[in-house]
């Protein structure tokens, strides 16, 4: 027993900690256990045919991506040897025309590098997505692109895709839940609104970034969508003036690309973080900067366990 401990322990330094554990017909890419088949159905058939692969203690159906880091370089690595030239994934916008969503109910990043070029197409009736093989002038390259759902291919069904982990009102983004707000505070009284959403089973505070891989991106990619152009977020240099830290204790990046250019520049009078719109950039971006934390925005939550 202790030779096996041993081993196991060795080849986890070995592979890294993170493998999953996969049983057949399922193999492990990294985070998750995916199958590939080898028969073609269409969309709809792909994701019953999945679905029914399905046990009392693993959800399974179409894969999805943005999971977690380099999901999709995982499967794309794997497919490469496979022979077939497209693959049905779990993105679909069937229920709003041009509203893509994965089949866990997450939003799909419309600017991700793993769309083809001009994809989605916005043709009427590709409502499904495939992983697809496409030739450009030099390298052949594995690209998300829609297509007609009633049309044949291989799929790729993923375990522990389930619709979203979140308890309402706060919704799934990546791997970490949040709330946006729909009424404006002071940094303060934004935060007391966050923690008072706490439950016996998550706490809830300002959103912080840098907590799992793609948070940021995943929240600029959502309020992109809505009207405010200021949110409170989880940080602050209260405590210490310019020494900034996020409000669960870890101190923040204080050279990542998510601050605004000079900032943080408010010295003591600018003591809490927002997220905001810049407009005086060739396109809009969100970046990060310190204000006045009387001032009033909205504000964005998240729940952990």
């Amino acid at each position: 027993m202790e030779k096996c401990l041993v081993f196991v322990y060795l080849a986890s330094l070995l592979l890294g900690s993170c493998a999953a554990y996969c049983n057949s017909p399922f193999i492990s890419l990294k985070n998750y256990c995916y199958y590939f088949s080898e028969k073609k159905a269409t969309w709809t058939s792909a994701r019953e045919a999945c679905q029914d692969m399905s046990s009392s203690s693993d959800i399974v159906d179409l894969a999805v991506f943005d999971k977690s880091c380099d999901d999709y370089v995982h499967v794309v690595n794997h497919v490469i040897g496979l022979g077939a030239e497209r693959w049905w994934i779990g993105g679909t916008d069937e229920h709003h025309e041009g509203y893509w969503r994965w089949v866990d109910g997450r939003p799909i990043d419309m600017i991700s590098g793993y769309w083809s070029p001009d994809e989605p197409t916005a043709r009427y009736g590709e409502n499904s997505l495939s992983l697809s093989e496409f030739t450009d002038e030099v390298y052949s390259r594995w690209r998300v692109e829609d297509h007609y759902s009633n049309t044949t291919q291989h799929y790729i069904c993923q375990q522990g895709v389930a619709e979203s982990f979140c308890n309402n009102p706060f919704m799934e983004l990546g791997s970490s839940c949040y709330y946006f707000s729909d009424q404006v505070a002071t940094w303060e009284s934004a935060r007391a609104a966050c923690k008072d959403m706490s439950s016996s089973i998550q706490t809830a505070d300002l959103a912080v970034f840098d907590r799992t891989c793609g948070d940021q991106a995943n929240i600029v990619n959502h309020v992109t969508d809505l009207a405010p152009s200021k949110w409170w977020i989880g940080g602050s240099d209260d405590l210490h003036e310019g020494y900034w830290e996020w409000v669960d204790g870890t101190p923040i990046n204080m050279i990542r690309e998510y601050w605004a250019p000079d900032e943080p520049n408010g010295y003591e009078r600018e003591n809490a973080l927002i997220l905001f719109r810049r407009y005086n950039e060739t396109f809009p971006r969100w970046r990060i900067g310190d204000h006045d934390s009387n001032d009033t925005h909205y504000y964005i939550c998240q729940s952990t366990d």
